[in-house]
């Protein structure tokens, strides 16, 4: 008896004695149905995350669920191949997970300018200890900007007018970039 893998087909061929032939199918048949596939949608700003540095956290996931993971970057999927309860409990483990690491970007408003003072602190300390704590991007919108009023001489620089005219009849608040779970926190923190 022999068996050949086709890898390209995903299926393997059995040739030999009837009895043998038969035998192996259903060895074939209980091992399938032990073994189970599911794909997760990914968001391009997860993939570090899941990768980790050269690849270590995709390969230390594979090991310790006893899986085989395929990253399909240009479908946006995970495709999770193992036995079932390997599977299940990568699953159940990782969406979660991923869910959190996906980039997020919260507008949190402040009810007037003066009040934004206090969250900016002297420098910015407050916004860059926010910043660092969360590690995520923090930037403030809504409030006017200061010229150098003695800067007639200056050549008239049309983008950064349009920059303040953007900014112009916005309400004070501050931007919250990063992962979903580091954002919220953030913001739980300014609130």
């Amino acid at each position: 008896m022999s068996l050949d893998v086709l890898a390209a087909t995903h299926s393997v061929r059995v040739r030999g004695q009837l009895e043998g032939v038969q035998r192996a199918r259903e060895a074939l048949q209980q091992l399938r149905a032990g073994v189970a596939k599911h794909s997760l949608a990914l968001n391009a700003s997860v993939l570090p995350y899941l990768l980790g540095q050269g690849g270590s956290r995709i390969r230390q996931l594979e090991q310790d669920f006893g899986v085989s993971l395929q990253l399909l970057r240009d479908q946006g999927r995970l495709v999770v191949r193992g036995e079932k309860a390997g599977v299940a409990g990568l699953v159940q483990m990782l969406a979660p997970q991923l869910q959190e690491q996906e980039a997020a970007e919260q507008l949190v408003a402040v009810p007037r300018a003066a009040l934004l003072a206090l969250f900016l602190g002297a420098g910015g300390a407050a916004l860059k200890a926010l910043a660092k704590d969360f590690q995520v991007k923090v930037d403030v919108e809504g409030l006017p900007r200061r010229d150098n009023e003695d800067a007639k001489d200056e050549p008239k620089d049309d983008a950064k007018d349009k920059e303040k005219d953007k900014d112009k009849g916005k309400a004070p608040g501050l931007r919250v970039k990063g992962p979903r779970g580091r954002v919220q926190g953030a913001v739980a923190r300014i609130e």
